[in-house]
């Protein structure tokens, strides 16, 4: 909303500035949850009824410009994607995981279709029997929508999707499902343990391998259906270190040595996501992530941070 391009043109400029340079891939965001920046047939697209009245910076102007480059039948994702090939550049499109709601003062984002109001029974559920205000990946419904989602962009001839999980986590939690697979096999109820049970992660953290899985598979499988010469890649944008990953239930280890990431990207070296200081810049905190990918298929890019550098 910075910006609000109208034209092709602006959209390219975006781009531009990499043309001759040593960058060799753009990941450019897709998706937010159910909210598409391309012309889906799934997800909610912009513009939004009474987008006029936000009162948010620039989001009135932001959907402005989507009313503008759909009247023109522009696609700003297609343009930015063909802008990206002309110039030498990967072309990955991003997708929120977790980006199906938002609470105030952000709930502007949660404008036309709405697979969260839609579905109240794949809400997640906290520890103390709650729901949460996001979707769980714990059931197979919400994984399959999301794939749906995937399927879609890799539609397009993009060179790989990339799974942003830096942003609302968690998306399994104590969700039914799961306490009750828990109990079965090892006869005692997480909600009574300490929330960092390796038993209790550990179980967990299956579901989102199993969902890494599903998505491997259906980028595999379009692959095969547009005749490419090269597998669609999967990149994810992960937390910091093996026990924040697995805290909120990713299994990196998992993911890499059966080959469901071909790019893993550690937003930081601080905890809890925090992008405002500099990451990195002692090598032993990368020494687990080099370590793990090290004489594997996966390539380890780690995130520069901090957001905003002098």
């Amino acid at each position: 909303h910075s910006h609000s391009p109208t034209t092709a043109e602006e959209i390219r400029r975006h781009l531009e500035v990499y043309r001759d340079t040593d960058f060799s891939r753009i990941y450019w965001e897709a998706s937010y949850g159910d909210k598409a920046n391309y012309f889906s047939d799934i997800a909610s697209v912009r513009p939004s009824v009474g987008w006029e009245h936000y009162d948010r910076p620039g989001i009135g102007e932001e959907e402005r410009s989507w009313r503008i480059l759909r009247d023109k039948n522009i696609d700003p994702f297609e343009v930015a994607l063909d802008h990206a090939h002309e110039i030498g550049l990967e072309f990955h499109a991003g997708f929120r995981v977790a980006a199906f709601n938002f609470p105030p003062p952000y709930d502007h984002f949660n404008r036309g279709k709405s697979f969260f109001n839609n579905h109240p029974e794949l809400r997640g559920t906290s520890r103390s029997g709650t729901h949460s205000p996001r979707l769980a990946y714990t059931y197979s419904e919400t994984r399959r929508f999301v794939v749906s989602i995937l399927r879609e962009i890799a539609s397009y001839p993009v060179d790989g999707i990339a799974l942003l999980y830096n942003r609302r986590l968690p998306l399994v939690d104590y969700e039914p499902p799961l306490v009750e697979g828990f109990m079965a096999q090892f006869g005692e109820d997480p909600r009574n343990l300490d929330e960092r049970e390796p038993r209790w992660i550990a179980y967990r953290s299956g579901i989102l391998t199993q969902f890494m899985r599903e998505v491997r598979q259906a980028m595999d499988e379009m692959s095969q259906r547009a005749a490419r010469s090269e597998r669609i890649g999967v990149s994810a944008i992960v937390t910091n270190n093996r026990n924040e990953n697995l805290y909120y239930g990713i299994d990196a280890e998992a993911w890499v040595n059966e080959g469901l990431v071909d790019t893993i990207i550690p937003y930081s070296s601080n905890p809890n996501f925090n992008s405002n200081e500099p990451s990195w810049e002692d090598v032993r905190d990368a020494e687990f992530w080099i370590n793990l990918t090290r004489d594997t298929s996966t390539e380890l890019a780690l995130n520069i941070m901090p957001r905003q550098m002098t």
